[in-house]
């Protein structure tokens, strides 16, 4: 990621919008993060959940069908 993009500011915003069904601003390993659970549309489409987050100039994505605790725990268990 460039170095001047805030991903903080950027997944507040995200939120703020409603971008995913849900999804809310957490924390992962003290970094702010993106986290939207797995959902399905008005289709019946199932979708994956995914935790994103940025270290220094790295975005992160833990994307899969499981739970909002099991994604943050495996974005968390990343070194």
């Amino acid at each position: 990621m460039s170095s001047t993009w805030n991903g903080p500011a950027a997944y507040r915003g995200m939120a703020r919008e409603q971008a995913d069904p849900g999804a809310h601003v957490g924390t992962v390993q003290g970094e702010t993060a993106y986290v939207a659970h797995p959902n399905t549309d008005e289709y019946g489409v199932p979708h994956p959940g995914y935790v994103l987050l940025t270290k220094g100039d790295i975005q992160i994505t833990v994307l899969g069908y499981y739970s909002e605790r099991e994604l943050l725990l495996i974005a968390d268990s990343l070194k």
